[in-house]
């Protein structure tokens, strides 16, 4: 049964009582941290019975996991929804918002990052990201600014794989905050720059030589401070 199917049949007071319960969710775990979070915490928070969650989730991955694909479904829509960049502004633009975001949450999304390699989680996460990309690439296709046998839509994947990698490494500790934003940059001008044409792929190479111009000169600030 559709997510759309199942609002409709709810009512205005069980619509508002799950989006009481996802918040609260997202909340505590920012707050808490998934080990410490348990069902009898989001209960007392949620303002609800402890047996209702477990009626209507399951369990603490299950509830989780749909607070967080509901957040990303109407972030993804809402970068969707834009008018105002076209073709690859717009595949900037998208990466941009997302890496902003990622930074501007950075406890919620440290909090995440040990869940989100459930595959429960990602597919439909996956279906959501590559679908915004996506558009922009096939904006850039009618430019005439990718190669014609470009598959728009399995680039746009490919795309979402690699800069979901770099939010999750970030997340480890394993990339500076500093950083994020240029790496995700460099990584759409690595990912797009073989099948983009014209002035489309001159913009990427560029892009690419000074990102890898800064980080080298980054390299050689810290060397030379150490």
């Amino acid at each position: 049964m559709g997510k759309a199917k199942i609002d409709k049949e709810l009512t205005e007071r069980q619509r508002n009582r799950r989006a009481r319960i996802l918040e609260t969710a997202r909340s505590l775990l920012t707050e808490r941290g998934y080990d410490a979070l348990t069902m009898r915490d989001l209960a007392a928070e949620s303002e609800v019975a402890l047996k209702t969650l477990y009626r209507i989730y399951g369990d603490k991955d299950a509830l989780l996991r749909t607070a967080i694909q509901e957040q990303y479904r109407v972030e993804y829509e809402t970068l969707d929804e834009d008018d105002q960049h076209f073709g690859l502004d717009r595949v900037f633009f998208i990466a941009e918002a997302m890496s902003a975001r990622v930074l501007d949450e950075a406890s919620y999304i440290k909090a995440l990052a040990r869940m989100t390699s459930s595959e429960a989680i990602l597919d439909p996460l996956r279906e959501l990201r590559t679908t915004t990309y996506a558009r922009g690439l096939d904006q850039m296709g009618t430019q005439g600014a990718l190669e014609e046998f470009v598959d728009t839509r399995f680039l746009a994947s490919l795309l979402g794989l690699h800069i979901s990698a770099l939010f999750r490494l970030w997340a480890n500790g394993g990339l500076e905050s500093h950083e994020l934003v240029d790496r995700v940059r460099l990584e759409i001008a690595c990912v797009l720059s073989p099948f983009a044409t014209g002035a489309s792929s001159e913009r990427l190479r560029e892009l690419s030589k000074r990102i890898h111009d800064k980080i080298a000169e980054q390299r050689l600030s810290l060397t030379a401070k150490s």
